[in-house]
């Protein structure tokens, strides 16, 4: 979607996510997995805000309990998620 709305964005996001990957592949040093996740995740959270952003313009005046409820679903499946991991 972020391909054919604003093509710009998106090269401007693998200008930014293609050589940051490729270092932080390249030079082994400790906590290397902890920054490249880091810069991993930027550009999806990008992604999802905009979709958001898209969903609350589409739901016109109902689009904060939308917006709400979806990221209070994503909450509930994070915690879910790191809670059975955790307990391992």
């Amino acid at each position: 979607m972020l391909v054919r709305r604003n093509r710009l964005l998106f090269a401007g996001l693998l200008l930014w996510v293609l050589p940051y990957t490729i270092t932080a592949t390249a030079f082994r040093i400790e906590g290397q997995q902890d920054h490249w996740y880091v810069a991993g995740w930027l550009p999806l959270h990008l992604a999802a805000a905009a979709g958001l952003a898209l969903l609350a313009r589409a739901a016109g005046p109902r689009a904060l309990p939308a917006v709400l409820g979806i990221g209070l679903a994503g909450l509930a499946w994070a915690v879910a998620a790191t809670s059975a991991t955790v307990r391992r």
